[in-house]
């Protein structure tokens, strides 16, 4: 079997992004709903999704119930070790900026244009998982907070 490299790009904030006909979420504004707080699995647009909560952290993931590599250890495949990242390690991943268009585009995607300028430059992680063989985008997941504006 071979060993993927997943990749974690951190988005430092949305951009004011364009109203998309079909998002995720489809409140005209993020005041006073709460989607994200527990467990569930949800269905929109013929795709089913699935939110996991841990309910010591508070910790959001939230993926297409047909990823099967969401909770696998990211793996370096030349070395097949296990990777573990901190804040002041040497870079690992080069910045590619086809890869920001894509996340941008996930974002774009997930967020009408009233729910982007709500948010503002608040955080999130995405985690786009590629191929190794293709460099295409297999599956994405997003990670926050229930207690973050994205819940």
């Amino acid at each position: 079997m071979k060993r993927l490299l997943l990749i974690t790009l951190l988005i430092g904030y949305i951009y004011p992004c364009v109203a998309q006909d079909k998002p995720i979420r489809t409140e005209e504004s993020l005041e006073g709903t709460v989607i994200y707080k527990k467990t569930t699995t949800f269905e929109v647009d013929g795709y089913t999704y699935q939110c996991d909560v841990d309910d010591g952290s508070q910790f959001v993931t939230l993926y297409n119930k047909e990823n099967k590599l969401t909770y696998k250890d990211i793996v370096y495949k030349a070395t097949g070790k296990i990777y573990i990242g901190s804040w002041n390690e040497k870079k690992v991943i080069e910045y590619n900026s086809s890869m920001s268009k894509q996340a941008d585009f996930i974002v774009d995607e997930a967020f009408t244009k009233a729910m982007a300028d709500e948010l503002g430059k608040r955080e999130f992680t995405i985690t786009m998982l590629l191929s190794p063989d293709t460099g295409k985008v297999m599956e994405v997941n997003f990670n926050f907070t229930t207690f973050s504006p994205y819940a």
